[in-house]
């Protein structure tokens, strides 16, 4: 049977394969995705919900094409490995900074991923992805109705 992570690296890099040749190094698509991560924090502030959304999945999607690009180009290696988890934490910071709940959950996060870096078969709390999820259902159903999950 095989692994969960490769049957998602090989989902992730179907999907991607239009990508492959994008001359950006896998670095800098992480360090891309901090930078977003200041466009979502600041649209939830101004309670720009639908945009907060969707730089959110792109802030995903470029975490995604960090990995497929260094397996793809073959640069895998330990500094890319510290360079994309520490791109990871600090998105996570940078998105949940106002929120007393969802700092703690990014700082469990952070030990975990000290975890990650001896041993890679470690999981990470998909916090992002669970924050989309709350966004999407209070967009749907009324951002009122889950904001205390928020903020």
């Amino acid at each position: 049977m095989a692994d969960w992570r490769d049957i998602g690296h090989k989902t992730i890099d179907a999907l991607l394969a239009p990508l492959e040749n994008l001359k950006l190094s896998p670095n800098r698509v992480s360090w891309l995705s901090v930078v977003i991560s200041i466009f979502v924090y600041f649209s939830l502030q101004k309670s720009l919900l639908l945009i907060g959304i969707l730089l959110l999945l792109f802030v995903l999607f470029l975490d995604a094409l960090d990995g497929f690009l260094a397996r793809k180009k073959k640069v895998e290696s330990f500094k890319g490995l510290v360079v994309d988890t520490s791109c990871d934490r600090l998105s996570e910071f940078i998105i949940f900074f106002p929120s007393k709940l969802w700092i703690m959950l990014a700082i469990i996060n952070v030990y975990v991923t000290l975890g990650r870096l001896k041993n890679k078969n470690i999981f990470i709390i998909p916090l992002r992805h669970i924050f989309l999820i709350l966004l999407v259902i209070g967009f749907v159903i009324g951002f009122e109705k889950i904001s205390f999950l928020m903020w």
